[in-house]
């Protein structure tokens, strides 16, 4: 999965989150730490690869060009903080309202964690900048855009204390607010399409079709899809390009419940992890 489906997933849960919200019945805290295993996973590959990067750059040898394998990697570190940054707000939002910290730890080290990541990509980029100006260049239009989208999309939050905690800019967050505030149900449901397709159009302009972490991507959208319950689903629907990805979810819910019955039974249980890696994207 790259991690452009991930923003997508993640734009789709902001503009939704009001009804999943509401939805949401007090499901097992050890669904969401599938979401951060696979994260923390995933954020020590990036370092350790970062890591090598640093070495690379510093090393004078002009036929050794680190740029391309740089790209995808920080290319995914961009575009999936907004799923990060989206996702925890979700997460401490139903904390807040059920008046607990169970979600919100958690929320918090994977949000931590990804902008410690970011800010050493930052770091890279500043100290390598004037090796490869145009690559700079790509990657630091590609974070701005990241930014504004997932300012826009924590705007349909609705509490808007908790967006605060993982906005870009407060300033723009309010505006954004502000402004999703002069439409009706039926304008908002279309101004929702129309910006999730401009996002993806806009982030389709990167030039990489690679992914870093394909398979750790997808267990990551795994963890939210186990969060979220079935019935939310009637009415917000799915985001088009991961409607099979909710079809295997329906498969592992099935499963949960059978091993669920089983036990019951008396039967030995060993309840599956959330996991729907049948479809390669």
């Amino acid at each position: 999965m790259h991690a452009r489906q991930q923003a997508e997933i993640a734009a789709w849960l902001a503009v939704h989150s009001h009804a999943l919200l509401q939805a949401n019945r007090n499901q097992d805290a050890l669904l969401a730490q599938h979401y951060w295993t696979n994260s923390k996973v995933r954020s020590n590959r990036w370092n350790a690869a970062l890591k090598v990067f640093a070495e690379d750059f510093a090393d004078p040898n002009p036929e050794h060009n680190p740029w391309p394998a740089f790209e995808i990697i920080a290319e995914e570190i961009f575009l999936s903080e907004m799923l990060t940054r989206i996702w925890a707000a979700y997460l401490v939002s139903i904390d807040v309202e059920q008046q607990r910290e169970e979600y919100t730890g958690l929320a918090s080290s994977t949000f931590i964690a990804h902008v410690e990541t970011k800010n050493r990509v930052f770091r890279l980029l500043l100290s390598a900048q004037g090796k490869n100006e145009l690559a700079f260049e790509r990657l630091n239009q590609l974070r701005r855009l990241v930014e504004k989208w997932t300012d826009l999309f924590l705007a349909w939050f609705p509490n808007q204390e908790v967006a605060q905690r993982f906005v870009y800019d407060r300033k723009r967050l309010a505006d954004f607010a502000q402004e999703r505030g002069f439409y009706d149900d039926a304008q908002s449901a279309q101004q929702q399409r129309v910006l999730i397709s401009s996002m993806l159009r806009g982030f389709q302009q990167s030039p990489n079709k690679w992914s870093a972490n394909p398979e750790l991507n997808r267990r990551i959208v795994d963890g939210v899809l186990a969060c979220l319950e079935n019935e939310a689903f009637d009415r917000v629907g799915v985001p088009g390009s991961l409607s099979q990805v909710w079809v295997e979810k329906a498969h592992t819910d099935t499963q949960l419940l059978v091993e669920q019955l089983n036990q019951l039974d008396g039967r030995p249980v060993n309840l599956p992890a959330p996991h729907f890696m049948k479809i390669a994207y």
